[in-house]
């Protein structure tokens, strides 16, 4: 990736998290960036290419890492399901690794997606048909296997619940600070995703038991 583009992308994401998807202007960006048009022309196309290569950026990278490990726990045991808690393990810890990889940009793009999720839902839809397809498809079927093959229905309540868990969990990462009365080390990554797992781990059992 060049210099240019990845100065563009970095500023993307900062720009788009303060004042959402909509609310940003390309003359804004390229002032931001230090770039003219013509560079953001080139690299993207538009600002909409922009913001969707902002977000295959990150969330690429991270689902191909997820189905590695997925592939790779199964591989060891074809003929048995994989535990529910390490397919949580899979799910989570490529966030931290790949999302949040920069600190402060990483929950800097948290915000900006949760904002285009809230102001741009058809564009941010189309985005998930496309490059998070093959992620819910796989992780979907291998909580299924891990837990019976339990209703497609509850499967659909547990993994739709799950994904809010993860991206409401960090795009409000701060809120540990105030919830703990300064008691929560907000760098201490490992600590906060033991929790995020193991909280998952049982959403997901409890969902199930539901009548």
């Amino acid at each position: 990736m060049t210099e240019t583009r990845t100065k563009i992308l970095e500023t993307a994401v900062v720009l788009f998290a303060e004042k959402g998807y909509a609310g940003t202007s390309i003359r804004e960006l390229t002032r931001a960036a230090g770039v003219n048009i013509a560079a953001i022309n080139y690299h993207f196309g538009g600002k909409k290419e922009l913001f969707q290569e902002m977000i295959r950026n990150r969330v690429e990278p991270m689902n191909r890492e997820r189905i590695r490990l997925l592939d790779e726990a199964q591989s060891k045991s074809p003929e048995k399901p994989i535990p529910l808690a390490k397919i949580v393990s899979f799910m989570v810890r490529p966030f931290f690794t790949h999302v949040l990889k920069d600190g402060t940009n990483g929950f800097h793009f948290m915000k900006a997606v949760g904002k285009a999720f809230d102001d741009e839902p058809e564009m941010t839809r189309e985005l998930q048909n496309g490059i998070q397809k093959e992620f819910f498809q796989r992780y979907g079927d291998a909580i299924s296997r891990a837990c019976g093959n339990p209703p497609h229905e509850k499967i659909t309540y547990a993994f739709h619940f799950t994904i809010a868990t993860v991206i409401g969990s960090l795009r409000h990462h701060a809120r540990l600070k105030v919830l703990s009365r300064g008691e929560v080390d907000l760098d201490d990554r490992e600590r906060i995703i033991q929790h995020l797992i193991a909280y998952i781990n049982g959403g997901i059992r409890a969902v199930l038991k539901v009548k």
